[in-house]
C-alpha cells in the first residue's frame, strides 16, 4: 500500500478516530474519582486512597511513555491504540472486581495505556497532517481528554445508580474491548502506510 500524502481530509479522518479513543480511554481512570465514595463505601476504607490509585496510575504511565517510540514502530499508531484500549478495558475489569490490590492493578494497567497513548496518535497525525492544518488537527484530536472527564462525570453516576460500580466499571470495559476490535479497520488503513513509510526511512539510511 502506497503511503498517502499529508492530506487535510485523511488528517482529520485519522483526529476523529484518535479522538475516540482518547476519549474512552481518558474516561477509565477518571472512573475511579467519580465512583469513590461508592467504592470506598463498599470496601470500608477512606476515599483518601485515590490519590495512591493516582500516584500508580501516573508512576506506570511515566514508564511506559520512554518505551512508546519502541513500541509505535513494532505495531503502528493505530495498533498501539488498540492496545491502549484493551489495557484500559482490562484496568476496568480489575477495578470492579472490589480489592484494594485489584484497583492497584487496574492503575498500572491503565497507567501502561496512557503513557504510549498519546505519542502514536501523534506520530499518525503529524505524518498525515499539511503543516498548516496541524494545530487544528492536533487540537481536534486532544479534545478527547475533555470530552473523556465530560463522559465519566455523566456515565458513571448513571451507571452506578442504575447497576452498582463494580458494573459500571465491567459494562464500560466491555465497550473499549469492542472498540479495540473494531479499530481494527483503521490499522488496515493508516498504520499499513505507516510501516511502509518506516521501511523506506529505514531503507534509505
Amino acid at each position: 500500500m502506497t503511503p498517502p500524502a499529508a492530506n487535510l481530509r485523511e488528517a482529520l479522518l485519522a483526529a476523529l478516530v484518535l479522538n475516540a479513543v482518547m476519549m474512552t480511554c481518558a474516561a477509565s481512570p477518571f472512573s475511579v474519582p467519580v465512583l469513590a465514595p461508592a467504592i470506598a463505601a463498599d470496601l470500608a476504607v477512606d476515599t483518601t486512597w485515590v490519590g495512591t490509585f493516582s500516584a500508580i496510575h501516573w508512576i506506570a504511565s511515566l514508564i511506559t511513555s520512554f518505551a512508546a517510540g519502541k513500541v509505535i514502530n513494532r505495531f503502528g499508531a493505530i495498533g498501539v491504540s488498540q492496545i491502549c484500549l484493551v489495557l484500559c478495558g482490562l484496568g476496568l475489569v480489575f477495578g470492579g472486581s472490589g480489592t484494594l490490590s485489584s484497583l492497584a492493578l487496574s492503575a498500572i494497567l491503565i497507567g501502561l495505556a496512557h503513557g504510549i497513548e498519546t505519542p502514536a496518535s501523534s506520530q499518525l497525525l503529524a505524518r498525515l497532517s499539511p503543516l498548516k492544518d496541524q494545530p487544528l488537527v492536533f487540537s481536534l484530536k486532544q479534545t478527547g481528554v475533555q470530552f473523556g472527564g465530560i463522559l465519566s462525570g455523566v456515565l458513571f453516576p448513571f451507571l452506578l445508580a442504575q447497576i452498582g460500580w463494580r458494573w459500571a466499571m465491567w459494562g464500560v470495559a466491555v465497550t473499549l474491548l469492542v472498540g479495540a476490535f473494531a479499530l481494527q479497520l483503521a490499522r488496515t488503513r493508516f498504520d499499513t502506510a505507516s510501516a511502509t513509510t518506516s521501511a523506506r526511512l529505514a531503507g534509505s539510511m
